[in-house]
């Protein structure tokens, strides 16, 4: 059984090779893929340049947790009648929290000030527009149409357990899978996967059933324009844990045969509607 962008740890725990090679049909230029690099270098180096610096982040966190918990005891004291009283024993702990307050205002002005002031410089814009650009001339080289939909497609560890795949996570491991952004469509023959690296092509009639595993999947990334809580996605019911990554009560596997033998495709639960309507085949539980 193959994993498709499976990373085997089986044999290697310190393996960190993916399985992306079944099923491309076209590798992306490498001229291509250093320049969307270099472009997305710039962009990550301007997110940087756009935050304030570590020590104030901190202290504009403190301030705010300082505020909300005197914030929060002084409504409880105000409706049991106690405020006045509270005031009077304990008045420099009401003060500390208004200047927790009104510093957490002011750092959080700054904070927005200097993100809108650098994401909207010329060299923010410009990098953003080199990396927009040299990803659409990927898609038209590998002959993605420009109008496909984008879909989440996981990567994660995995062991093979008497022939099946079981998903590892390390102890101190935050998510079991980190979703990757593609483009897919298909035609009268396949069904079609592109990112930056290339397209991925595999045949209707080699893709045998969509399966539901009834476990959490915990991601970092939220890729689409609408919000995880929206309307649109509220009935797959994710939520962010404590550890402010991404959480979905399940996932699905889409079964191909590849050369004979099968592979798992994974992917997270609100992509099951594209899934769905491009195969025209239906999820089951297992």
């Amino acid at each position: 059984m193959k994993a498709f962008l499976g990373i085997d740890v089986t044999l290697n725990p310190e393996n960190t090779t993916q399985n992306d090679l079944e099923g491309m049909v076209l590798r992306t230029h490498p001229q291509l893929i250093e320049k969307l690099d270099n472009a997305t270098c710039r962009m990550g180096k301007a997110l940087e340049k756009s935050k304030l610096p570590s020590f104030v982040r901190f202290i504009h966190w403190l301030c705010g947790i300082v505020a909300a918990i005197v914030g929060m005891g002084a409504l409880s004291a105000l409706f049991t009648g106690n405020l006045i009283r509270g005031i009077k024993n304990a008045g420099w702990l009401y003060v500390v929290g208004l200047v927790c307050f009104i510093l957490w205002l002011v750092l959080s002005y700054f904070s927005g000030k200097k993100r809108n002031t650098v994401l909207e410089s010329s060299e923010s814009i410009q990098a953003r527009t080199d990396a927009e650009t040299t990803f659409d001339t990927i898609l038209t080289t590998l002959g993605v149409p420009l109008n496909s939909e984008e879909i989440d497609i996981f990567t994660y560890k995995y062991k093979l357990e008497n022939g099946n795949i079981k998903i590892h996570r390390e102890a101190m491991q935050s998510t079991n899978f980190l979703n990757l952004s593609f483009r897919i469509y298909k035609d009268n023959e396949n069904l079609y996967l592109a990112n930056a690296k290339g397209k991925y092509a595999f045949p209707l009639n080699s893709i045998r059933t969509i399966r539901t595993m009834e476990e959490d999947a915990t991601f970092p990334h939220w890729h689409k324009s609408e919000g995880f809580n929206s309307e649109k996605y509220e009935v797959y019911g994710i939520y962010k844990n404590k550890f402010d990554v991404y959480c979905a009560p399940c996932y699905h596997v889409l079964e191909v045969v590849y050369k004979g033998e099968l592979m798992w495709i994974y992917f997270p639960n609100y992509e099951i509607s594209t899934i769905e309507r491009l195969t025209g085949l239906s999820a089951w539980g297992i």
